[in-house]
């Protein structure tokens, strides 16, 4: 046994008294030894060690110290006063904890309209008074241990008493292989507030760092000005983790800390994290409970115990933080589809976002947005229904809602329009001065024509070196990487090629080979959403599949794995049932009257259902409220990473970012409390007051989201084909997190069949499970099958196909492949069969001789690769009135005209279109509203389009624009 005695207790200072030989502890993992001095040195297997000390810092005030969420004020971020709603939002929006004295009552207008994710009661600056430096929160007192023992199997540290606490404290190491386990157990000697802290983990000076990290928003060398506390509602893992001279060290709670139940809020996070030490140097610190929060104030005699894990491990913190996941809170792929099949979801959605609960609006061509800015309307890409459009066969989608989605982009001056001149949220616009998309959106509706639509690439063309802005006030650079890669995939043209190439290595110098250290990442578009805090990992995903180098894979893994440090993989799910909707309601995420209650049945559901992990919240600004987003769009490019790379944490996080998880649009995000309301196949056809009580109805996600549901079935089918099937796609940019691939515009290969066309109407497959997924396409005279089991047991089904799409005989032959190994042959009878598939497979059919007939899609696959243009000098403007006129096709079979007027708001009162095509008779189209447009389908027959307009000012005055003539 070691006793020691401390020199200088408070400095964690110590000389030796005794110098027997060192005691230790071990399990299959780790090795535990008491030094002399009582400082314990952990050591893993590949020769890591790291000591940590037994110190314990504990924070008291005997009144209530005012913790409160505060705007984060770091240094040389700030752009002027933040107060919430006020011009100059900070650089790096994000709240963190703040104590001090009560600041004056935040009054807020009940009928003020607020944003998603905020609230001005706490979107605000402290000031003078307060402070976000935890160990300034209260006096503090740091205590060390006076004597230390190892004794039946554990290592003891003992106290001596305080006038305010008693406090004791024991190492332990669990059978087989986890980590050690620190547990102290604090007696109050007083009435007041208490927290708690373990803060003896290894110290190193900041400039010695390789990397470090603390929820949610440091990360990578980018260290904390000062103490800031974050609670655990908002870790991913309860934790911060720093890595210095090749190994990381931390301390995490240990799961029985951070209960399943309730879901983990602000009002309830019973501990917190830090990451920088009171002398500013980096150290893993934890504290319960948070001062000021749930379970801080005590009575004199109260006993307070907590539970911790001693993190060592070789590597960096993204690597460590897998380790934890999975070692510590079970991460595992633990989901399955449950509720119904991920088709079955997609078609549901579909038919959701054609009806009128999907709040489209018909005459300004966008979705409603009146969740953030009332009075505007919002698309995300026009991309995202023509690819739902094409791989269902659907031409309603088309027409009503691709189409005019198309031309919102090429018209609108932004993401964001709206008509009132006064709303300002979220720096809407009124202009019609498109086109408002990046890009690369241009690029792929080229691509998506198949290469007959010029004016889409020669507006590419004129954007590129132009900066724009686009969605909120993030500026797009004009001459980045992205944009010259868009144009190459476009034209395949060498020297975009070359410039891509040298843009790109540019950009892996600057942003990969150095960590960063701040929040000024030029290329990142401003700091708010989880994509912009670490390297761009879809767009390089995008390059590699372009321009295959290993440099540009090898990236998008890192880009991807330290994305993966901003979901959530905390609580511990625990095994069996929760009871959810007890109240016979969902949980109300908003409060006040213009918001209703949705009745919900209690029920009792197996936990995992209802959890989060997997998921992300929205964005630094909005994180804590918005517990976890719905719609994972880093999910089908983490598999594709998965089965390129062979990383199994991302192909297990994707997995539990979509499976099971809802079977209709389920709104944005889950946020107050466990529920199933977000699983309903009713769910979204409901009022918008009752809908935004629980979740945010954002209804310009609703296709990105169909859209991701697409790509995700095929992504899985490609991971578990290891890339035997696959279907080319072009990528869709959109803004946000929202990037993503569509499809639909060529075909692909399916094992060593090509030219197969993505073909999935609804209603074609009934795969008689809900675990079975599929993905079906078309081409050789066969019907292509690939059918996914997403449960971890074996499936034995009846698959069904549709006699109303397919003319189907008596008895057809197919050929198998089980697990991608072609295995047999077998006839098909009346169009079913039966089918084996593994747990976690594939298993892959192909059907002889169906005669498939495509309602639509043929019509674009018949010209696909043309390079033909559909019609010449597609796109005219006038200085009168700024009309606008292009023809827009994507077949002979698929063309319309549209005409637009670029002036501002105001500038006239209504506008006549004379129109006729090849030599029929004119017509005429009013519109006295503002914005001035028309679309005129054009025949398949038509050869010849002719226009002009007048335009009414608003002094009476009349205007004829000149006629202007578009030729087949």
């Amino acid at each position: 046994m070691v006793h020691v005695c401390w020199l200088v207790g408070g400095l964690g200072l110590f000389s030796a008294v005794s110098a027997g030989a060192a005691d230790s502890i071990r399990n299959e993992r780790f090795e535990v030894t008491l030094l002399e001095g009582a400082a314990i040195e952990v050591a893993t297997p590949d020769g890591t060690r790291r000591r940590f000390y037994p110190e314990f810092t504990v924070l008291y005030s005997p009144e209530d110290p005012g913790l409160q969420l505060r705007w984060c004020q770091i240094a040389r971020q700030r752009l002027g006063e933040n107060a919430y709603g006020q011009e100059g939002l900070p650089h790096l929006p994000y709240n963190v904890a703040t104590w001090g004295r009560s600041s004056q009552p935040i009054t807020v207008d009940p009928t003020l309209h607020v944003e998603d994710g905020f609230d001005p009661t706490v979107d605000t600056t402290y000031g003078e008074g307060r402070t976000a430096n935890y160990y300034h929160a209260a006096p503090r007192t740091t205590v060390v241990a006076t004597a230390a023992q190892l004794e039946n199997g554990a290592i003891h540290w003992r106290f001596d008493a305080h006038p305010l606490f008693e406090l004791s404290a024991t190492v332990r190491l669990p059978e087989g292989a986890g980590p050690p386990t620190l547990n102290w157990e604090t007696t109050l000697n007083r009435d007041g507030y208490y927290s708690v802290g373990y803060t003896g983990a290894p110290r190193s000076d900041p400039a010695d760092v390789e990397a470090v990290w603390q929820p949610m928003i440091w990360n990578e060398r980018r260290l904390p000005d000062q103490p800031y506390l974050t609670q655990a509602f908002r870790c991913p893992l309860p934790t911060t983790l720093v890595t210095a001279a090749g190994a990381t060290t931390g301390v995490i709670a240990a799961p029985g800390e951070l209960p399943f139940m309730p879901m983990p809020t602000n009002d309830n996070s019973p501990f917190g994290v830090v990451v920088r030490s009171e002398s500013g140097e980096t150290q893993s610190a934890i504290f319960a409970p948070v001062l000021g929060g749930q379970g801080s104030r005590g009575d004199a005699g109260d006993r307070r115990t907590f539970s911790a894990h001693l993190i060592v491990h070789a590597g960096d913190c993204i690597d460590t933080f897998e380790h934890l996941a999975r070692t510590i809170y079970g991460f595992r792929d633990y989901r399955q589809n449950s509720l119904c099949s991920l088709n079955r979801t997609l078609e549901t959605m579909i038919e959701y976002g054609m009806s009128e609960w999907s709040r489209f609006n018909d005459e300004l061509r966008g979705c409603d947005y009146s969740t953030d800015a009332p009075d505007s309307v919002k698309n995300v890409s026009s991309l995202h229904p023509l690819s739902v459009a094409l791989v269902t066969d659907d031409w309603e989608i088309l027409k009503q809602r691709a189409w005019p989605m198309l031309e919102y982009a090429l018209s609108r001056e932004k993401f964001l329009f709206t008509t009132n001149p006064e709303q300002k949220t979220q720096n809407a616009s009124t202009g019609m001065t498109g086109p408002g998309v990046p890009l690369s959106e241009l690029t792929s509706l080229y691509l998506m024509s198949g290469r007959r639509a010029d004016l889409f690439l020669a507006a590419a063309k004129r954007l590129y070196g132009q900066d724009k802005v686009f969605n909120l006030q993030a500026v797009t650079k004009g001459d980045r990487w992205q944009n010259a890669l868009a144009i190459y995939r476009a034209t395949e043209a060498d020297e975009w090629r070359q410039r891509t190439i040298k843009l790109a290595d540019a950009y892996l110098e600057r942003r990969l080979a150095t960590r960063p250290t701040d929040w000024d990442d030029p290329d990142a578009e401003g700091m708010f959403f989880w994509p912009s805090f670490v390297p761009q990992w879809i767009e390089l995903l995008e390059l590699y599949e372009a321009i295959p180098e290993q440099r540009y894979l090898h990236a998008a893994k890192a880009g991807a794995r330290a994305y993966t440090q901003f979901i959530w993989f905390c609580p511990w799910i625990p095994e069996g049932t929760v009871r959810v909707n007890e109240s016979g309601k969902a949980p109300r995420y908003r409060s006040g009257n213009r918001f209703e209650d949705i009745k919900l049945p209690a029920e009792e559901v197996e936990a995992w259902r209802v959890s989060e992990i997997g998921l992300t919240p929205e964005s630094a600004g909005t994180c804590k409220g918005h517990r976890a987003r719905l719609n994972a769009h880093y999910a089908p490019s983490m598999l594709r990473l998965s089965q390129l790379t062979g990383d199994k944490f991302l192909h297990d996080v994707a997995r539990s970012a979509i499976i099971g998880r809802y079977a209709n649009f389920p709104g944005y995000h889950m946020n107050t409390a466990r529920t199933t309301v977000y699983e309903k196949p009713d769910f979204p056809l409901r009022p918008v007051s009752q809908l935004n009580g629980t979740t945010s109805m954002h209804f310009n996600h609703i296709w990105p989201h169909i859209a991701l549901l697409l790509e995700y079935l095929v992504a899985d089918v490609f991971t578990r084909s290891d890339g035997q099937i696959d279907f080319p796609s072009a990528y869709c940019e959109g803004y946000a997190y929202l990037q993503g691939k569509v499809f639909g515009h060529a075909p692909g290969r399916f094992y060593d069949d090509e030219n197969v066309w993505l073909w999935m109407p609804k209603g074609l497959v009934d795969t008689g499970h809900v675990e079975v997924n599929y993905l079906a396409g078309r081409g050789n005279g066969k019907l292509y099958l690939a059918l996914t089991n997403q449960s971890a047991e074996p499936v034995t089904t009846t698959v069904r196909l549709s006699r109303d799409l397919l003319s189907l005989a008596a008895a057809h032959q197919a050929r198998v492949w089980r697990n991608n190994e072609l295995v047999n042959s077998m006839e098909m009878q009346d169009g079913q069969f039966t089918v084996e598939l593994s747990p976690g497979r594939i298993t892959a059919i192909s059907v002889e001789n169906v005669e498939v007939e495509p309602r639509f899609q043929h019509q674009v696959s018949a010209v696909a690769g043309s390079q033909e243009p559909a019609w010449k000098g597609a796109l005219s403007e006038h200085s009168v009135a700024g009309i606008t006129g292009m023809v827009l096709s994507m077949g002979p079979e698929l063309s319309s005209a549209y005409v637009y007027s670029r002036a501002p708001l105001g500038s006239f009162e209504r506008l006549d279109l004379h129109y006729r095509t090849d030599d029929g008779d004119w017509q005429i189209a009013s519109d006295d509203s503002y914005p001035f447009e028309w679309t005129v389908p054009l025949p398949a027959t038509a050869e010849r389009f002719e226009y002009f307009t007048e335009v009414l000012a608003g002094n009476g005055a009349l205007k004829r624009t000149e006629s202007v003539v578009f030729q087949r």
